[in-house]
């Protein structure tokens, strides 16, 4: 093997190591770096826990608990529908979902600051 080919090799091999190395993307049922769960369940679980917090402190009041309960539960009957078709869901069904977990979330941070 000649010098040249050499360094080409380990050259090579030095560039594409981290990325064999690399972390895969979060797929449901996996944990993020600071072990948060990534799913679409965990994201609901979430938003509830917010929404009983926000009624705790009086942040959010009755009216707007009930409208974003309703709003969680258009979303849990979204799921259930995608997910009875075949059993699990698409990338693009599970992109919708979390756009539509992003707007309840945005819901409720700005009920939370009334």
């Amino acid at each position: 093997m000649s010098l040249r080919l050499t360094l080409a090799t380990i050259l090579t091999v030095g560039l594409l190591a981290p990325a064999a190395f690399a972390q895969s993307p979060a797929v449901p049922g996996q944990r993020d770096q600071a072990g948060r769960r990534t799913g679409i369940d965990a994201r609901q679980r979430v938003q509830m826990r917010r929404i009983q917090a926000g009624q705790r402190r009086g942040t959010i009041n009755a009216a707007e608990s009930r409208s974003l309960l309703a709003r969680e539960a258009r979303l849990r009957a979204i799921e259930q529908r995608l997910r009875t078709s075949n059993g699990t869901l698409t990338v693009r069904e599970r992109a919708r979902l979390h756009q539509l977990l992003n707007q309840v979330n945005r819901a409720i941070a700005r009920a939370g600051r009334r």
